[in-house]
């Protein structure tokens, strides 16, 4: 059974986000990683909320120290993506992903609040 639960995650919005998708890094000749490749997409429509308890015990105390979001879409969602929120400016990696899109067809993700000076010199 297929259920599409899409529709109510977008129901739910609470913010629209870009999200700044990347491609497989590649090794250049010298042994050194290259400059990856991205794809920018405005206007995604996401629900945040904070890590549920059980989301946050499954992660490495590690982890734990730094300041995470669940993020819910209908849009499909990739560990190592950016979001971007304008409206207060802040910048999340996504680190944990949950695929719901057999059941539901929406994605859930856990994401790191990253430092206003971690990737500064990139536009959004």
């Amino acid at each position: 059974m297929n259920l599409n639960l899409a529709s109510i995650v977008d129901e739910f919005t609470t913010d629209t986000v870009t999200l700044r998708h990347y491609d497989a890094a590649t090794m250049g000749v010298n042994g050194k990683l290259s400059a990856r490749n991205y794809t920018d997409t405005a206007n995604v429509k996401v629900v945040i909320q904070p890590v549920a308890g059980r989301d946050w015990l499954r992660e490495p105390e590690g982890f734990r120290a730094t300041e995470q979001v669940s993020i819910w879409s209908s849009t499909q969602l990739a560990n190592g993506d950016l979001i971007y929120l304008p409206s207060d400016e802040t910048r999340y990696e996504i680190e944990g992903l949950v695929e719901w899109n057999k059941l539901g067809n929406f994605w859930k993700a856990l994401a790191r609040k990253l430092p206003q000076d971690e990737h500064a010199g990139e536009s959004f």
